[in-house]
Parts: C-alpha cells; structure tokens; sequence
C-alpha cells in the first residue's frame, strides 16, 4: 500500500521501510497540530481564523483574483481542521487496535 500526504493507504501497494517512515512521520505531525490547536492559545487562533478566513463564503462577486486569494485563506483552515480529525481518528484507532 502507497501512503498519501496524510497518510492513507492506496490500495494495492506494498508498504516498505520509507513508506512506514512517512506514515509515522505524518502521524507525529497530525498530533503536533493537535497539540498546538487544542492548547487555550491555539483554540483561539482557530477561532479566529475560523471567523476570520472560514465562516463566510470566499467569493467576491466580479473579482476572480479576490476570491482566489479568499479561497486560499479558508484553505488553509481547512488544512488545520482535516490534521486535526486525521490526529483525532489516528487515536481512536489505536485505541480499538486497528
């Protein structure tokens, strides 16, 4: 099995000692990310890049490079809220012995 840049599997693929390395790799940086985004200082942050950069919609009407611009900044948050759930189900994983 192939691992993809958070670290899940693509079928049909054969893990080998880099593969595993990544894997672990990207787990120790979902945990990162949950460790610094469930500190009280890190919720925060969240909260308002949230409010600020995710909440509304990123389309400005008649303006392209807007909403592009837009839309990169909500991406970004929804990069953190996807390693943060990856971290979250990582967990419960492990604590089921998957």
């Amino acid at each position: 099995m192939a691992i993809d840049d958070f670290g899940q599997d693509e079928p049909g693929h054969r893990v080998d000692e880099r593969q595993k390395e990544r894997l672990a790799e990207i787990s120790r940086n979902n945990h990162m990310f949950r460790s610094v985004f469930t500190s009280p200082d890190g919720e925060s942050v969240l909260r308002d890049m949230m409010e600020k950069f995710y909440k509304y919609s990123s389309h400005v009407p008649g303006d392209s490079h807007e909403t592009a611009f837009n839309e990169g900044r909500r991406q970004v948050v929804i990069y953190i809220l996807d390693r943060l759930e990856r971290a979250e189900n990582n967990d419960e994983n492990m604590a089921e012995g998957k």
